[in-house]
């Protein structure tokens, strides 16, 4: 066949990749036909590209398929970027009344390599939300920054000058061990090995990594507006502008200070060791603990304690512990038996209280080596002699050899605070203890923590074996949680309920108590409460605040700092945490925090619009402003209901970022290396990574004005080429630097221009301004776009980007929390072929090598199905990307060939009916179809349409997927079957209306196949009953159908169709398969059982559901446990249990979709009449000599399955079997 698309040389445009087409032998094979041009030295680049031998091992049939995708891609992209598709303005009525619109952000990805499918992934859920927003007929922007600021991409430049300056120009590195670490190396996988020098500049990254981002971007196919695309740092001017004047609001508004703060820090060098000084750790920031302090009883000592530590002196086990709310918990005290701890007598200072004095702290030298720093004098005390002291040697990391056994403090006990709940509690030995973490002392709570739990519990089942210790193991204590989290309370608390969930028995499983243990502190960091006590129904993330500050406050505890992982300097050096001036932001300040979370709870702002649709979906036409915008959508209770799960689901997501801004606390905002911005005040700082990232979404809304199209770091003038939409009236490919003038210079972007920008009260300036004009459109640009409708970005950001996100919208936009950021939607992270993405095991995929092995839409696709779990892990399957590739070709083809029938004339036609409607331009009215079937099939695509709008609303676009494209297809495939079968001409109409609701419905998904449907539907059919002028010439640019109502009888009768099709299917692969059957002898003939009356069964069950939507207007989603519990223990209905919740699971999912006669007691449709109109198809679909319908009396053999109202049950019988 031959498919009717040239494939033409065309020129290269910029960000895509244009493949050379295939041979001429392969061009007959694949039935395309080809025009040729000479080759281009870009075509010769591609082909020599080291990867391509890789991308293309396939094999011919889907290679060639693949090109095929590449090229209608690269049409698509080429269309849209000529028709400015993603380059928004602010749009007005004739009355000045705002468009609606959507605006939707991504947290900008840091710049210091490609962009890879972890990126793509996050970004994909963005992508997917504007273009399906796109439909419903918004203003929709997508924005895009590259993040430059910080010190990993100074420190790589610097690493590369390093090994250049070592080893040589190309380096020849004297082993291959960690030579994948090697800068070199690890850039050669990017870039042209002959361009690797110049990355020892770091401006280089900035002017290389972020345009290829740009790049792979555009060949991704994301509705981008790369107007507003830039890159931070003072490279950029203007965005340096914007955070001088953030950091300075923040400083006026009381939450930016100076002082102390804990940094990683050498001793040798005697400074801070950041990124770039580091030969190992990079990236690792100080993390704090709070030190609980054990007192031991002079009664209690070891024999060579008692004997080494002066008479009167307190002595503590000092156990450092991340959550200090489990304190009141506490059952004993680890340490490790064979490990050497070191007694300190400490010195606090001065102005700490006296009574802190005279005390010793047993404790590990690493623990030591740290707390030097932060403003303690310590002084090691030899363990058995005299008593001597002497002051901490940074030789000798290990622990003194003159200190305790760990084994020795075994089985003594120590003294808890007042109010735990054992007074004294003994110490156990744990061989699993590091040193090298915390103090080397650990506190148990067995029912908090897995790790404790599984430790009582093996201490309970074994004796002590052959250690060295001085005391026998006193029993464990008993033991109750100190938390209240929700999933995790059977038995004895949170540590036994995990070690069950991952079904851990022993200390030795190391993975699984891993796992067990991030599970449930994210459960209790999210909603975890405390249990009783002084902070009882305390937020778990409140309650570690205040009882760390009342244990200090009764000298109880001591906070604690130490590296997150071990660094090293490059000088050797093992680094510390020491205090240091800095700079910092008060995050945490109750009034702040207090405005953070009336905001998070209040109904304007979402956590999770998985669980709540960040906007009812509309399913209703109504009035509105803007053509072929539907009018205000009905409330979410009023299509969904809401179900008490739904409500615990987003309850337990508002908990989580509670916690998170709950947690949040000083954050040191500056540093004296790295890239960024300067603080305005105090130009030896430079403004962090994650403080110059909070508020810059509101930078998007005026950032075509200052950049425009290939202008990332705002260095070439934008000038009067820029007219008041924002466009640049030159040519998006013009890369000169002729124009003379920028739109306003970034000079004159001073803190007052910012102030009028942002904040509409701000209506004067401290001196003469030239171009108030253009600061009015840069005004009416943020009024119009803000606030950010949606912010997807990754779980791991949400205790510090989004956090602070929110607190400094609180700041800067005082009293305006119309101006707040409305919904965070979260994701997990990407496995690739259900393994950790990982370049040292070369599990990893760049996301240009994804786009050139299997094309942009099979990327996208693949990635949609990856998973929407917004705590789990989703996983990226080649495989699927793989059968994508054929999947969409043939999605291509079947448009293709519907178009040549529709030509040819050979499809049956229906007489127009006039009627209004929004959509009439993608789906004409007709008169109904003739025959049932073909009113069940557009019912189905109404149905299935109506599931794909809630599933893109409630960001589940893996369900989005489902029904759009593969239920989509199941029915287009089913109604081809049907005509073929039937000898029934298929119906214009019908086919149409499939093949353009799957158009539009998959087109948030796969845009550019999308578009090539589109393009072929209105190029061919010419059904469109709007004018001309009217018409979209975008598939972008539809809009969502409106389907109008469902009819629930006819859904219902096709369905019962569906079911007695795939029940004769199985009965006869049943009897295919046995043995014992005579295939050739086999005279296929069905009985198909029916119930016509509704059971006793079906009368309770609808009779309870309906108790049940009295609640609240809803069914329950926990109705089928509801009705499980209710029915198994009533004689009654013994043995009838599979009955019962297979009505119960049917009605409660018809009446969710909004089917209200699902709680009738009767059906809708006749059974016997659906079977008797489409006797032909069910026959000749399944090779049936013939069938027919009996009603069930009752009397059927014992043990058999029984039919019930609207679900028969099939036998194969003989002729001679069959009844009169």
């Amino acid at each position: 066949m031959v498919v009717g698309l040239h494939w033409l040389s065309l020129r290269v445009e910029k960000g895509e990749v244009i493949r050379r087409p295939p041979s001429f032998s392969r061009a007959r094979t694949f039935g395309v036909k080809y025009q040729f041009q000479s080759r281009t030295s870009q075509d010769e680049g591609v082909e020599q590209c080291s990867d391509l031998k890789r991308i293309r091992k396939f094999g011919k049939h889907s290679y060639e398929r693949r090109d095929f995708l590449l090229e209608i891609e690269a049409q698509a992209r080429r269309k849209w970027r000529k028709a400015r598709a993603f380059q928004p303005q602010a749009e007005y009525d004739n009355k000045g009344e705002a468009k609606p619109k959507y605006f939707v952000t991504f947290p900008f990805p840091y710049m210091n390599g490609m962009l890879h499918l972890g990126h793509a992934f996050s970004l994909s859920k963005a992508e997917f939300a504007a273009r399906f927003q796109r439909l419903l007929g918004k203003n929709v922007l997508f924005a895009f920054g590259f993040h430059c600021t910080g010190m990993p991409i100074q420190a790589a430049a610097n690493r590369l000058r390093e090994e250049i300056e070592t080893y040589g120009c190309p380096p020849v590195f004297n082993s291959t061990q960690g030579a994948e670490t090697r800068q070199w190396n690890i850039l050669k996988q990017m870039v042209d090995e002959e361009e690797i020098p110049k990355f020892q500049n770091a401006s280089h990254w900035l002017d290389t990594f972020p345009k290829m981002g740009v790049e792979d971007l555009r060949t991704f196919g994301a509705g981008v507006d790369y107007r507003r695309s830039f890159i931070t740092t003072d490279k950029n001017p203007y965005f340096d502008s914007f955070v001088r004047w953030q950091i300075s609001s923040l400083k006026r508004g009381g939450r930016l200070h100076f002082g102390q703060r804990p940094a990683v820090f050498s001793p040798k060098d005697n400074q801070v060791c950041a990124d770039h000084d580091r030969s190992s750790g990079e990236g690792v920031q100080p993390q704090k603990y709070l030190i609980l302090k054990f007192r031991i009883e002079s009664t209690d000592l070891p024999t060579r304690l008692q004997t080494g530590i002066k008479e009167g002196l307190k002595v503590y086990l000092c156990a450092a512990t991340l959550r200090p709310e489990t304190y009141h918990g506490v059952t004993g005290v680890f340490v490790s038996p064979r490990s050497t701890y070191n007694a300190y007598q400490v010195s606090f200072p001065e102005e700490e209280d006296s009574k802190n004095d005279q005390q010793i702290w047993i404790l590990s030298h690493h623990a030591a080596r740290n707390l030097l720093h932060q403003g303690l004098s310590l002084s090691a005390i030899s363990v058995g002699d005299s008593g001597d002291s002497a002051e901490i040697s940074e030789g000798n990391r290990d622990g003194d050899p003159r200190g305790i056994k760990g084994g020795e403090l075994v089985g003594i006990f120590v003294q808890t605070q007042a109010n735990c709940s054992h007074k004294k509690v003994p110490v156990y030995p744990l061989d699993t203890i590091s040193l090298s973490k915390g103090t080397g002392i650990v506190s148990c709570v067995p029912g908090d923590s897995p790790d404790d739990y599984v430790a009582i519990k093996c201490l309970n089942k074994t004796i002590l074996k052959s250690q060295n210790t001085t005391s026998s193991l006193p029993p464990p204590l008993p033991f109750s949680p100190t938390l209240h989290v929700e999933g995790y309370m059977e038995g004895g608390g949170g540590g036994e309920t995990a070690c069950k969930k991952f079904k851990i028995n022993s200390a030795k499983d190391v993975e699984r108590l891993r796992e067990a243990r991030e599970a449930l502190y994210l459960a209790a960091q999210q909603h975890g409460t405390v249990r009783n006590g002084r902070w009882k129904d305390f937020p778990a993330v409140i309650a570690r605040k205040e009882v760390s500050l009342s244990l200090q406050a009764i000298e109880e505890a001591w906070p604690y700092y130490e590296p997150e992982k071990e660094v090293k300097s490059r000088t050797g050096d093992i680094c510390v945490v020491a205090l240091c001036d800095q700079w910092y932001i008060s995050y945490g300040d109750p009034d702040w925090l207090s405005e953070v979370e009336n905001h998070i709870k209040s109904p304007n702002f979402d956590p999770s619009p998985g669980f709540r649709l960040p906007e009812p979906p509309v399913i209703f036409g109504g009035p509105s402003k803007f053509p072929g915008v539907t009018g205000d959508p009905p409330r979410a209770s009023e299509v969904y209901g809401e179900s008490p799960e739904i409500s615990r689901s987003r309850e337990r997501e508002k908990g989580g970022i509670l916690g998170a801004v709950r947690w949040l606390g000083e954050w040191a905002c500056s540093r004296r290396f790295g890239l960024g911005t300067k603080i305005p005040w105090d130009t030896d700082w430079v403004v962090d990574s994650l403080s110059d990232s909070t508020i810059y979404m509101a930078y998007y809304t005026v950032a075509h004005f200052l950049h425009g199209e290939n202008n990332l770091d705002g260095s070439r003038p934008t000038g009067d080429a820029v007219n008041e939409k924002g466009w640049s009236t030159s040519s998006q490919d013009d890369e000169s630097d002729e124009r003379p003038r920028h739109f306003i210079p970034p000079h004159q972007f001073e803190e007052d221009v910012w102030e009028y920008i942002f904040h509409k009260d701000h209506d004067r300036f401290y001196g003469t301004y030239p171009k108030l004009d253009k600061l009015m459109m840069l005004r009416d640009e943020f009024q119009y776009w803000y606030p950010v409708d949606l912010r997807v970005s990754g779980k791991d950001l949400l205790r510090n980007h989004l956090a602070m996100c929110l607190y400094n919208h609180a700041q800067i936009w005082r009293n305006q929390p119309e101006m707040w950021p409305r919904a965070f939607r979260t994701n997990g992270h990407l496995l690739l072929n259900n393994q950790k993405m990982s370049k040292s095991t070369g599990n990893f995929l760049l996301l240009r090598e994804a786009l050139e092995k299997f094309g942009a839409d099979a990327v996208r696709l693949a990635l949609a199905d990856a998973g929407d779990a917004l705590e789990e892990d989703a996983n990226f399957n080649l495989q699927t990307a793989d059968k994508a590739v054929l999947r969409l070709y043939n999605l291509v083809q079947s448009t293709q060939m519907f178009a040549e029938l529709y030509r040819s004339g050979k499809l049956r036609s229906r007489v127009p009916v006039k009627k209004n409607n929004s959509s009439a331009f993608l789906f004409p009215q007709k008169a109904q179809p003739s025959t049932w079937f073909e009113r069940g099939v557009s019912n189905e695509g109404d149905r299935i349409a109506r599931k794909a709008k809630l599933a893109y609303h409630a960001l589940r676009f893996r369900d989005a997927l489902h029904w759009s494209l593969y239920e989509m297809q199941l029915l287009r495939d089913l109604y081809t079957h049907w005509c073929k079968l039937t000898k029934t001409t298929p119906d214009k109409e019908v086919s149409n209306k499939l093949l353009r609701l799957q158009c539009i419905m998959v087109s948030p998904i796969c845009p550019h196949t999308a578009e090539r449907m589109y393009e072929i539907l209105e190029n061919s059919t010419k059904l469109s009953t709007e004018s001309k002028s009217r018409r979209s010439t975008l598939a972008m640019d539809g809009r969502w159908p409106v389907v109008g109502t469902i009819n629930s009888s006819l859904a219902e009768g096709f369905g019962f169709l569906r079911r007695c099709v795939t029940g004769l299917r199985d009965q006869l692969n049943r009897l295919k398969n046995n043995k014992q059957t005579n295939v050739n002898d086999l005279q296929p003939f069905a009985q198909i059982h029916i119930v016509s009356r509704p059971s006793l069964v079906r009368v309770r069950v609808i009779e309870m559901l309906v108790r049940m939507k009295s609640e609240n207007g809803r069914i329950p989603d926990n109705c089928l446990q509801r009705v499980r519990g209710h029915f198994s223990n009533d004689a009654i209905f013994k043995g009838k249990l599979n009955e019962i919740m297979q009505v119960a699971a049917h009605v409660k999912d018809r009446f969710n979709e909004g089917d209200s006669s699902a709680l009738q007691l009767g059906l809708g449709y006749n059974q016997r009449s659906v079977l008797e109109h489409n006797r032909e198809y069910l026959q000749k679909s399944l090779n049936l000599e013939g069938f027919e319908v009996v009603e069930y009396t009752g009397t059927e053999k014992k043990g058999r399955h029984v039919p019930t109202l609207g679900f028969p049950t099939i036998s194969i019988v003989n002729r001679s079997q069959r009844s009169s």
